[in-house]
């Protein structure tokens, strides 16, 4: 936003949450709705579309952006890869420890077949794209697009980071509200908040996407691999 008044760049930064930031909720409330399997899966798609392409469009129509940020930076990429085992190691102990005894199986094969992700082809297919392609755009916009725009708004970056963070997390307690108990969805939802609330941090400090994507990559293994573990394998 460097070409910007300080005036336009509050009023884009506010335009582009209202825009924006229902994207993610809207497409998991209206898959979770599935009137049909292939509404469901329509919705999934447009909303991507409305939360990952869109804006890309904004910022390089709109703010003029020339999207430095996606210039790989090697700074604090070990640190991203430390943390990201430590999430990875959290993710199935707090399963073993919390959860193992309380996930419905059956109705969570279920609830999946719908989607066709207990074909293990297309679980495995969705598995590489979660934690190659959907966790950088993730990083990207969570991480960039709306830190940045709340960052502009309140003009504090510990505030942005918070609100980042929770925006990243309705989403998810949505989608897991599908699938597990209300008590392991309140104990999902917090890890994500953290996830969040720490990739942030790192983007603060070396503000790079890199970090928080390798670390996301590592936490999107634990949980898909869980995933596998219950579909394939329990």
């Amino acid at each position: 936003m460097s070409k910007l008044t300080n005036l336009q760049a509050y009023f884009l930064s506010i335009l582009a949450l209202i825009i924006f930031a229902p994207a993610p909720s809207v497409g998991v409330l209206l898959a979770r709705m599935n009137l049909d399997a292939n509404f469901g899966i329509l919705a999934w798609i447009l909303a991507k579309i409305w939360l990952f392409v869109l804006p890309f469009i904004w910022l390089v129509f709109v703010e003029k952006n020339r999207l430095t940020v996606l210039k790989f930076k090697k700074d604090g990429v070990i640190f991203g890869i430390i943390l990201g085992i430590i999430m990875l190691i959290a993710i199935w102990g707090s399963f073993y420890l919390f959860g193992k005894n309380t996930v419905d199986i059956p109705a969570m094969k279920n609830k999946l077949s719908a989607f066709h992700l207990t074909d293990i082809s297309i679980y495995l297919a969705c598995f590489l794209y979660w934690t190659v392609i959907n966790s950088f755009l993730e990083e990207f916009i969570f991480r960039y697009f709306f830190f940045e725009k709340l960052e502009v708004i309140f003009q504090a970056q510990i505030t942005a980071a918070i609100l980042a963070a929770i925006i990243f997390t309705i989403h998810h307690s949505i989608a897991l509200g599908l699938y597990v108990d209300w008590k392991i969805n309140i104990l999902a939802s917090s890890a994500v908040f953290l996830a969040g609330f720490l990739w942030n941090l790192l983007f603060i400090k070396y503000r790079s996407l890199y970090p928080g994507y390798i670390a996301h990559i590592f936490a999107d293994i634990g949980v898909f691999g869980l995933g596998f573990y219950l579909l394939f394998i329990a």
